[in-house]
């Protein structure tokens, strides 16, 4: 996705108001404010796309927020939001924004793009860039039985399961703090939506897909961001979703 104009135009111009950006900013945030209680944190956004949730971050009084994005076209759109934001790759946690150290490090939707052995290389050097006691959040595309032309829009190469996470992340010295799915409430219609993708969908077609992110009506948009909000409030063992959530702290 990397170099698809259009989706990230699509991304930078719902991000702010669609239902699902909302419901992973609020968790962001308030993963952040129980874990920590302190707006004076300094947070790494790594893969932060359009800046969205930098935005959401820095609206909500986190003052020290950078970010950075494989993506060309991604870190242009931050650049002229006036974001602190460079071009960058997982690949490079290691050194990138050097030497800052980070109590926070999230990375949403960025994992599928790198090998088994590049994710947990991605994890144990983030584990050397945050203070003790930090945070790595990172929400991930779940469960192969959602899969749709969605993830060869966006370029999803694997979709993740509780229990290859819960690996992955004893592997890298964290401990995990939250491991949600989501949304619960909107899962069958997401299966039935994807199954009929993949039966309608012709590989062999020249014709790239496109993502299923696009705006709703207002109504709508309200409707579905209430309804898993109040999943969220309710459920906090949910087992299954199209998504899968996750808060880590250094050990």
């Amino acid at each position: 996705m990397i170099d698809n104009r259009r989706e990230y135009e699509v991304m930078a111009e719902v991000e702010t108001n669609h239902w699902w950006y909302r419901i992973l900013h609020s968790l962001v945030l308030e993963s952040i404010e129980r874990e920590l209680m302190s707006p004076n944190i300094h947070v790494l956004d790594a893969g932060c796309g359009t800046g969205g949730l930098i935005h959401s971050l820095k609206a909500a009084g986190y003052r020290q927020v950078k970010g950075f994005d494989l993506s060309p076209i991604a870190v242009d759109i931050c650049q002229k939001k006036g974001l602190d934001v460079q071009l960058g790759s997982l690949n490079d946690i290691a050194t990138i924004q050097a030497p800052s150290k980070f109590d926070v490090i999230i990375s949403n939707d960025t994992l599928y793009y790198l090998s088994a052995d590049q994710q947990l290389a991605f994890l144990k050097n983030a584990n050397t860039r945050l203070n003790r006691g930090g945070l790595i959040l990172m929400n991930m595309p779940a469960l192969a039985a959602f899969r749709g032309t969605h993830d060869r829009a966006v370029g999803i190469l694997h979709r993740f399961n509780r229990l290859e996470v819960k690996e992955l992340i004893q592997s890298a010295g964290f401990e995990a703090l939250t491991l949600r799915y989501w949304p619960l409430s909107l899962s069958p219609a997401i299966f039935v939506v994807r199954a009929w993708q993949r039966l309608k969908y012709d590989p062999a077609s020249l014709i790239k897909p496109l993502s299923d992110l696009k705006s709703h009506s207002v109504l709508l948009n309200t409707l579905l961001y209430r309804l898993i909000r109040l999943e969220i409030r309710l459920a906090r063992n949910t087992p299954f979703g199209s998504s899968l959530f996750t808060v880590l702290r250094r050990t």
